[in-house]
């Protein structure tokens, strides 16, 4: 039985677990992954919003600005940048499972920047955000043998 990793993420935060398989296992801080822009307030981004245009003499308008605003694409950095460091651990062998847990919207970025190896080796995932949570409460959520 090999080394398990358990990544915690939310779209501001990640933090990164380290154990031994088998039952009762304790979880080990690694690291800790910050999403600056994620912890901004919701008007600090006001360019998220399309802008718009209005035709000469009261023409119909037309929506400025891409499909994803700035602060989606900060959470996909934030996101690939997270996949990064798990697809490495597990390409280095350093961890042979791994467990997910995180909020709906960054699991599905998560699992979709994975790659196919790293993916494969996803031993279970919980859908909730529990980053803010105690490492007491967060083992709570993974089965009772990892």
């Amino acid at each position: 039985m090999g080394r398990i990793m358990i990544v915690v993420a939310s779209h501001d935060a990640a933090r990164i677990f380290e154990t031994e398989a088998g039952a009762c296992a304790t979880l080990v801080e690694r690291e800790d992954l910050l999403n600056p822009s994620g912890r901004r307030l919701r008007g600090d981004l006001e360019s998220d919003r399309q802008g718009s245009f209005s035709g000469v003499a009261g023409g119909a308008g037309h929506g400025l600005g891409n499909e994803h605003g700035p602060k989606e694409e900060a959470l996909a950095r934030y996101v690939r940048a997270l996949a990064v460091v798990v697809n490495a651990a597990h390409q280095t062998g350093h961890c042979e499972r791994i467990y997910l847990v995180a909020d709906p919207h960054v699991l599905g970025a998560l699992r979709e920047d994975l790659d196919a190896t790293t993916r494969a080796a996803v031993a279970g995932e919980v859908v909730k955000n529990l980053v803010k949570h105690t490492v007491a409460e967060i083992r709570q959520h993974l089965p009772e043998r990892l």
